[in-house]
């Protein structure tokens, strides 16, 4: 049976991940701050994909109101 090579990638990226986070125990302020900043960086890319993939209706008035708006400065 010949492996998929989606499934190999998935299991290479794990691996070395996880070999990174054991390699910096000793600094685990670090780990957790760019696990975090992973973590920020795939629900953003994840929310654009669902953005992309949605046909959203564009409500024009709602826009037209947006962008005519000017805060008043006393």
């Amino acid at each position: 049976m010949k492996p998929d090579p989606f499934s190999l990638v998935l299991a290479v990226t794990f691996t070395a991940r996880c070999a990174t986070i054991h390699a910096c125990r000793h600094r685990p302020d670090d780990v957790t701050l760019v696990l975090g900043l992973l973590l920020a960086l795939l629900w953003n890319l994840s929310g654009a994909v669902v953005d992309g993939q949605a046909d959203w209706p564009l409500e024009p008035g709602l826009t037209v109101e947006l962008a005519s708006y000017r805060p008043v400065h006393d």
